[in-house]
């Protein structure tokens, strides 16, 4: 399940796909014509063939110094709020994330790395609480 962007509907992102798709939907209900209903079902069959805005990232960052890598690998996790996301954290000082993202590359890659980085200081905060 890909998490819902706070922004979403507020900020576009680049996710043409979906509004295409919501589009054909609210069409197919607003219609009895068989030439478009047809035609409808052959758009959202190209769509489902060719989605250009699901997007695999991987995203590689370094760890900050002295944190336990699965204490981090945590707090990433609980900030992506996304379930089927991966994390690895084998490679010594790094923590690096693949994930499914809706909308531009650019956008995908850069939601990542920021989910990456608010883990990051979610779990330097929780360590400075406990002190």
């Amino acid at each position: 399940m890909l998490r819902r962007d706070e922004s979403e509907g507020v900020v576009y992102h680049g996710d043409w796909h979906t509004v295409v798709l919501n589009a054909l939907n609210f069409a197919e209900k607003s219609t009895s014509a068989p030439e478009l209903l047809e035609l409808f079902a052959q758009l959202r069959e190209t769509l489902m063939k060719n989605d250009e805005c699901r997007h695999d990232v991987t995203v590689r960052s370094p760890l900050p110094f002295g944190l336990d890598a699965e204490f981090v690998a945590t707090c990433v996790r609980d900030c992506l709020e996304d379930a089927e996301a991966i994390l690895d954290i084998t490679e010594p000082g790094y923590i690096s994330v693949i994930m499914t993202k809706r909308g531009t590359s650019e956008y995908a890659h850069a939601w990542v790395a920021e989910g990456i980085e608010h883990g990051i200081r979610y779990a330097k905060f929780i360590l400075g609480a406990r002190r």
